[in-house]
């Protein structure tokens, strides 16, 4: 199987290569403006800006869109917009073309940002309002999931990702690399439940579950099961890492939700991994890769 997967270089991007180079045999088609390494058996780089035409000989089976402009990057906002919904344009055009299958989007849970203060479960119907960088994730997931299209798409709208690469990225991975510094640090809400919060494996895992199943055009949130408090999250972390940090709740605030896993689970028939194996799995990386030494 062919793959073309967007947005090697990022922290999501780069580990899912990394898996699928360990797990599979699949082969990888990685667009890139510079290229930086060599070609291998399995990973082919291309010279390719996805905000031009894509143009590539080779055939396609899967397309995995990781590429994207985010909120913090120093332009104009609107800017962010455009190339992120001319990126997916692009996709569309080639996926269309190339006769791909399926495409596997990665959205975000940032679209509800401004969800209202006392919401304390949310699914794919809530209602919200949109930032540039959500606006232009919620205006990809419409056009990948038109009925125009030859290919099936699926958009994963993820919450706080960790990964090891960087300090960079959600709030649990931030707070992490703080307790790998012993810096002392005080939280809201630590006795309320929290599972915003999944890694590349479980990407990785869902992706591949999916690859061997019919299906439908859908947006659907990854998250953990089984959530915990976020103060046990904090402690079983500090314990795993060997942290001297001191952990000082600052009370409560109301803007706190969890996330609803119904439609892979009930659609999909994938079953996510707990809470304390996703955090299991995170620690072990961390430990293994001697982020904290």
């Amino acid at each position: 199987m062919n793959i073309l997967l967007t947005g090697s270089s990022g922290h999501v991007g780069n580990e899912l290569k990394n898996y699928f180079l360990k797990k599979t045999n699949y082969n990888l088609f990685l667009p890139v403006r510079k290229i930086k390494s060599k070609n291998t058996n399995r990973i082919k780089f291309f010279l390719c800006d996805l905000e031009q035409s894509i143009r590539l000989k080779n055939k396609i089976d899967i397309v995995i869109h990781c590429a994207s402009l985010d909120r913090h990057i120093r332009t104009n906002k609107s800017k962010v917009y455009k190339k992120n919904i001319l990126m997916t344009k692009n996709i569309i055009k080639f996926s269309n073309k190339k006769r791909i299958s399926k495409i596997f989007f990665m959205s975000t849970m940032m679209v509800y940002k401004n969800l209202n203060k006392n919401k304390h479960l949310i699914s794919e119907d809530d209602k919200f309002r949109l930032d540039f960088y959500a606006k232009s994730k919620i205006d990809s997931e419409k056009l990948l999931c038109s009925n125009k299209n030859y290919f099936k798409a699926i958009c994963l709208r993820l919450p706080g990702v960790l990964t090891t690469s960087s300090q960079k990225g959600p709030l649990l991975k931030q707070i992490t690399f703080r307790l790998i510094k012993n810096e002392n640090i005080k939280l809201f809400n630590l006795k309320k439940k929290f599972n915003n919060l999944i890694d590349v494996q479980e990407i990785f895992t869902f992706i591949s579950f999916v690859l061997k199943k019919k299906i439908i055009s859908k947006v659907c949130h990854l998250a953990a099961r089984n959530p915990m408090k976020l103060g046990d999250i904090i402690e079983f972390i500090k314990f795993s890492i060997k942290s001297k940090s001191k952990i000082i709740s600052s009370g409560n605030n109301k803007k706190f939700f969890l996330i609803s896993t119904k439609i892979v689970q009930d659609e999909f028939g994938f079953k996510p991994s707990t809470t304390i194996n996703i955090l299991k799995r995170y620690c072990k990386n961390l430990i293994k890769l001697n982020v904290y030494n």
